[in-house]
């Protein structure tokens, strides 16, 4: 999984609060692309992949919460809301999901 969809949905998690984060590290903390370069291995996709979805069940549950007005600006936002991340989000998650759809089908590796 390409790590940018990892770190982008991390940032809407850290935009909307500490009390739906498990740890808060500061944005600016969060490195966008990786350093390394060497190859993926099987237990680097796993991280990414689980980091992903424990990511997206938090987001889900922010929606889910129904204390959250998700049309309020986000309190570590400039004018942004719950809403507006959170369809950036879905919308990122999208994206990624169809270049990872295309390249398995690129490679021949999916299903007709």
């Amino acid at each position: 999984m390409e790590d940018s969809v990892l770190r982008d949905q991390l940032v809407v998690l850290l935009r909307g609060g500490e009390a739906h984060i498990k740890a808060e590290p500061a944005l600016a903390d969060v490195e966008y692309w990786p350093a390394k370069t060497e190859g993926v291995t099987g237990k680097m996709w796993k991280a990414s992949v689980d980091g992903f979805f424990s990511d997206l069940e938090e987001l889900i549950e922010l929606v889910r919460d129904q204390t959250v007005n998700l049309a309020a600006k986000i309190p570590h936002g400039e004018s942004q809301t719950y809403l507006r991340e959170i369809l950036l989000a879905a919308d990122h998650n999208a994206y990624h999901l169809g270049q990872i759809v295309q390249t398995r089908k690129l490679l021949g590796d999916w299903p007709e």
